[in-house]
């Protein structure tokens, strides 16, 4: 149960990653521990020159990225509730002779091995179109090229070190309509 959600009484299902086969490189840059402190400590730093730093979350961020190569997976008819098989008229017919049921995966879901690497790559291809570049060498830390203004992303969260309340603005903004999933979160001074 989740109390203050607009879904009080959610399930999601997951993806039984372990028993997938997957056929590219499914390692997603994310922020170290270490790196996020060092952004956060240097915000203090730099903070009587105007530095803060708020926090973002991307709603739903993995369960939107599209897939190029499709999975599937199976479940037992024992599993889905009579509610559902009523909504979307599911009948013996839709079974095999053991009782499952098949589906084809096409967008990112929890449980997936490249669901990380895909929500990445295509945060990465929208955030580009605007300036934001991740560094280098530094993996998860992102910075925009024209202003003084730097990121560290972990999975779907976002921590912001600005100078000006419009660059938090900007960077928010950007996030939101260059993702298919809402923005969560607010611009609060460190």
């Amino acid at each position: 149960m989740c109390p203050n959600k607009s879904e009080v009484y959610r399930v999601r299902m997951t993806v039984g990653g372990n028993r997938l086969d997957t056929y590219q490189d499914v390692r997603s840059p994310a922020v170290s521990t270490l790196d996020a402190k060092l952004d956060i400590n240097s915000t203090i730093s730099d903070a009587h020159k105007g530095a803060r730093y708020c926090t973002a979350d991307i709603k739903d961020f993995f369960l939107c990225s599209t897939m190029q190569v499709y999975q599937y997976m199976r479940i037992h008819q024992c599993y889905i509730p009579p509610e559902v098989l009523d909504e979307y008229n599911l009948t013996s017919e839709h079974f095999d002779s053991k009782g499952f049921v098949y589906l084809k995966i096409r967008k990112g879901m929890y449980g997936l091995k490249e669901a990380a690497i895909l929500a990445y790559d295509q945060l990465k291809d929208n955030l580009a179109k605007y300036g934001y570049i991740p560094f280098k060498h530094t993996p998860g830390m992102w910075h925009y090229a024209t202003r003084q203004l730097t990121f560290t992303l972990a999975v779907d969260d976002f921590g912001i070190k600005y100078f000006s309340k419009q660059d938090a603005i900007i960077s928010c903004l950007l996030c939101k309509t260059n993702t298919q999933s809402p923005l969560t979160g607010q611009v609060t001074h460190t």
